[in-house]
């Protein structure tokens, strides 16, 4: 899941029109591989299309620059919502990972105080008893 996850990151920071590719789930497979080789083929489809559309006239240029504009800021947005979303997630991971290993060694340190103070107790009273019965009466 997260390699599948860091692809498509890469893919929308090096490629701006792979946002509608994730928005589709049908383009969306769980290999590794396929997100960026769609990425690939829709930003040269993506490419021919801004550059046949600067060869036609000033006003078609201007709104296809301006829709390009548009998009490339939303998929901007998007990506910058992922990252925030990623790095929270992994942050509230780690913490949580860092508090259970803490309890972990915590009750690790607590068990194994009380093994060893029952163990010399034990073997206190074992003397103690050994040497009592040893002992002859005084009297």
């Amino acid at each position: 899941m997260y390699t599948v996850l860091i692809v498509v990151l890469v893919a929308v920071h090096f490629c701006p029109c792979i946002a509608h590719i994730t928005s589709d789930p049908s383009q969306l497979r769980t290999g590794k591989y396929v997100i960026v080789e769609h990425a690939t083929v829709n930003c040269k489809r993506w490419s021919t299309t801004c550059k046949s559309s600067s060869s036609r006239s000033s006003s078609s240029s201007s709104r296809s620059t301006s829709s390009s504009s548009s998009s490339s800021s939303s998929t901007a947005v998007v990506e910058v919502v992922v990252v925030v979303v990623v790095v929270v997630v992994v942050v509230v991971v780690v913490v949580v990972v860092v508090v259970v290993v803490v309890v972990v060694l915590i009750v690790v340190v607590v068990v194994v105080v009380v093994v060893v103070v029952v163990v010399v107790v034990a073997a206190a009273v074992a003397v103690v008893v050994s040497f009592l019965q040893q002992q002859q009466p005084w009297w």
